[in-house]
């Protein structure tokens, strides 16, 4: 399973690198920070998995998920974000995001969640 972590804190991207590597069959294939990086980098790294926050260097999560939908190969899109309520849930999953994560507590399901997709075979392991 391949993975591109769209986040604007260091801090929280290494976090969830980190914690990601673990997962039998992942690879973090790389950290960005900005929605335009996120764009060119899901075009040209084609990963299974974007882990996407909503609120970006530049741009926002909700640009990257807009422009997921035109590419070819689509990756599976968890928000994964500290602003989320019911409406931005909905329209996030509006938008062709797969499930939305709360990042305060809801890092261990997540994470759950990716080692279900590999154990099924919905994402196959690296």
């Amino acid at each position: 399973m391949r993975v591109l972590i769209v986040e604007d804190s260091p801090e929280v991207a290494s976090r969830i690198s980190e914690a990601i590597s673990h997962i039998e069959g992942s690879a973090v294939l790389g950290m960005v920070e900005s929605a335009p990086e996120a764009i060119s980098g899901i075009a040209a790294l084609r990963p299974d998995v974007v882990v996407l926050d909503l609120g970006l260097a530049e741009g926002s999560g909700y640009d990257v998920l807009k422009a997921c939908r035109s590419l070819a190969g689509r990756p599976v899109v968890l928000v994964f974000s500290n602003h989320l309520d019911e409406s931005v849930d909905a329209y996030c999953l509006q938008l062709g995001a797969t499930r939305c994560f709360d990042k305060t507590h809801q890092l261990p399901d997540l994470l759950e969640f990716l080692r279900a997709w590999v154990r099924t075979g919905m994402i196959a392991p690296q």
